[in-house]
């Protein structure tokens, strides 16, 4: 097998991995999660400059990367401050491609919820860190 053989096949089981991990919510929001393992997250890695909000879930202390989150983004500057995304069991790497503006962004792990808000640029992205107690 030639080196770009192999080149190809794993260009080819990285595509697959991330268009498993490819979703679009109920309002057309198109947003990737995952990277548990090492291929996973290098994969989701990649593709991070197609999202304008990058969110990592982990354990406060040990950092050990969370996989169990429900998400739930409203828009705060829309009137009755629509929800954009909802998804659940997402984690530990959360991104997802939004119009700018203002947003509030609600993460739940282990019974224990978080909420921030957000405002992403018209260009450019926002990075996001939650933390939760072991």
């Amino acid at each position: 097998m030639t080196i770009l053989t192999m080149a190809g096949m794993l260009a080819a089981a990285g595509a697959g991995l991330l268009a498993a991990s490819m979703h679009a919510g109920a309002a057309g929001v198109v947003y990737a999660s995952g990277g548990i393992g090492v291929e996973e997250r290098a994969v989701l890695e990649s593709a991070r400059s197609e999202f304008n909000l990058r969110m990592t879930f982990a354990s406060k202390g040990s950092g050990e990367y969370r996989a169990d989150v429900n998400v739930e983004i409203r828009a705060i500057q829309a009137p009755g401050n629509p929800v954009v995304l909802k998804a659940d069991n997402t984690g530990p790497l959360f991104y997802a491609s939004l119009p700018p503006g203002r947003y509030e962004v609600k993460a739940q792990s282990g019974g224990q919820q978080q909420a921030r808000h957000v405002v992403l640029p018209q260009r450019g992205a926002l990075q996001a860190y939650f933390y939760w107690s072991d």
